[in-house]
C-alpha cells in the first residue's frame, strides 16, 4: 500500500475527528466511573469496551494517511 500525500486540510479534519472520538470516549468512561458503586464489574467492562471502540474508531479515522 502506498502513502498518499495528505493536504493540511485533510490532516486537520482527521485530527478534529480523532479529538472528537477521544473526547466523547472520555465522557463515556467518566460516566461509567459513577456507576461503579452499583456494579463495579459491569462498569469496568463497559469502560473497557469504550476504550476498545475508541481504538478502532481512531484506526478507521487515520487509515490511509
Amino acid at each position: 500500500q502506498f502513502n498518499i500525500p495528505v493536504t493540511s486540510a485533510d490532516a486537520l479534519a482527521v485530527s478534529d475527528t480523532v479529538h472528537d472520538i477521544k473526547r466523547k470516549t472520555a465522557e463515556l468512561i467518566n460516566l461509567c466511573e459513577g456507576l461503579k458503586s452499583k456494579d463495579g464489574r459491569l462498569a469496568a467492562l463497559a469502560q473497557t469496551a469504550y476504550e476498545e471502540a475508541a481504538m478502532w474508531a481512531v484506526k478507521a479515522a487515520t487509515t490511509g494517511i
